[in-house]
């Protein structure tokens, strides 16, 4: 928009006059120095050492030099006043309109933007000036803890405080989780025996009671062995070396997940091990812990990564390897311990992210993972029938 001047005349001058006054570098009169007196003399001598004290007197030339104030301007003071209004005064003179009457207050001319309010991100209701050392987000006094350099938020205290390990939290410790899904293989080896009147040397019948087996689960419809499979086992032997392998494994991902989120991994994993062992064989008789065993190793595995610690490094590598070894022997199910291993990769790359340079899936969310983890079990379960199906065509 363009903006009109109106001349120079009229009510406009004693604004023009008023910020000529008002301006910093407008030089400021002095106060007059009062007369000098006069010296009667009849001798010639007195009155001229009286002139030269004139003469070489500041006061006197500063009487000279700076005349007494006026309410009058010349025109050349006009002509600056002018100037200053338009060009070099601090408050620019924007429109005729805005130039404030001689006398009414400056509040005409537009302020300063006021400084923009803060508020501390954990409480939107408090303003705040103070930030977090670490992640420089505004905190209010209720969430500032003392640091030993200025002061922390909440979360970042939580991240620096120490660790402090227990009898409960020593590395290996068995969580609560843990010790449940223990207890759950455990109590299904013993019904094994109470009520399908099973002994130990009896697999046969043990397996077809609970193992996966495409035609009772696609014909017969005991969808429930996909999972009573992954609780069941052949043996004491196969018994002891995978709980305690779930007892070594367990803890440490427990203390990282949670025991909700790692009780649905355990079970997505379970059911991994079916789907894979089901889609190679789908007439085999299988059961046992071993998928589930693979999917936390999948998990320890990216749950290093996302740290910056190498297979190597970690240790796992000749596990990984002598793991692999007995998948391939032949006497345990090579699609159960692939699929449980799979799976278990996927999950970790929704809980951990792929590597230390990426974030998780999800983000921080912590609902989104459970819920995908919720539909990774469905979706699961619904191939493990769609690959049970395919038993007939396994025969021919």
């Amino acid at each position: 928009m363009t903006q009109v001047h109106e001349p120079l005349a009229g009510s406009l001058l004693p604004s023009l006059f008023h910020l000529y006054r008002s301006h910093p570098m407008t030089p400021r009169p002095r106060a007059a120095c009062p007369p000098a007196p006069r010296h009667r003399s009849r001798s010639s001598e007195p009155l001229r050492h009286v002139m030269a004290s004139q003469r070489q007197s500041p006061l006197s030339l500063e009487r000279h030099r700076h005349p007494s104030p006026t309410t009058h301007l010349a025109p050349f003071q006009y002509i600056y006043c002018y100037y200053l209004c338009q060009n070099a005064h601090p408050l620019t003179l924007r429109s005729a309109s805005a130039v404030p009457k001689l006398g009414s207050p400056m509040s005409s001319f537009d302020d300063p933007p006021a400084p923009q309010a803060t508020t501390c991100y954990r409480h939107p209701s408090m303003a705040s000036g103070v930030r977090c050392q670490r992640c420089e987000r505004f905190i209010c006094p209720q969430c500032m803890h003392q640091a030993s350099v200025g002061v922390h938020c909440p979360e970042c205290t939580s991240k620096t405080k120490q660790k402090v390990y227990t009898r409960n939290t020593l590395p290996g410790s068995s969580g609560r989780a843990t010790q449940v899904l223990i207890g759950l293989n455990l109590a299904v080896f013993l019904l094994q025996f109470v009520l399908f009147d099973a002994t130990i040397s009896d697999d046969g019948r043990t397996a077809q009671e609970l193992a996966d087996n495409g035609f009772f689960i696609s014909e017969e419809g005991e969808w429930w062995r996909v999972f009573t499979s992954g609780f069941g086992h052949f043996g004491i032997f196969h018994l002891g070396m995978n709980m305690y392998s779930l007892h070594i494994l367990g803890p440490i991902i427990e203390r990282r997940l949670g025991p909700i989120r790692f009780t649905l991994a355990y079970m997505a994993a379970l059911v991994g091990g079916s789907f894979g062992a089901l889609l190679l064989d789908p007439l085999a008789f299988t059961m046992g812990a071993s998928g589930a065993i693979f999917g936390l190793l999948g998990l320890l595995v990216m749950m290093f990564r996302s740290q910056g610690i190498s297979i190597a490094q970690s240790g796992l590598g000749p596990v990984l390897l002598l793991n692999l070894f007995i998948s391939l022997s032949g006497f345990v199910s090579l699609g159960g311990h692939a699929g449980g291993f799979i799976v278990g990769i996927i999950l970790g790359v929704v809980y951990f992210g792929a590597d230390a340079r990426s974030a998780p899936l999800f983000g921080r969310d912590q609902v989104k993972p459970d819920i995908a983890t919720a539909v990774c079990i469905v979706v699961l379960f619904l191939g493990c029938l769609w690959a049970a199906s395919r038993w007939l065509s396994a025969v021919g």
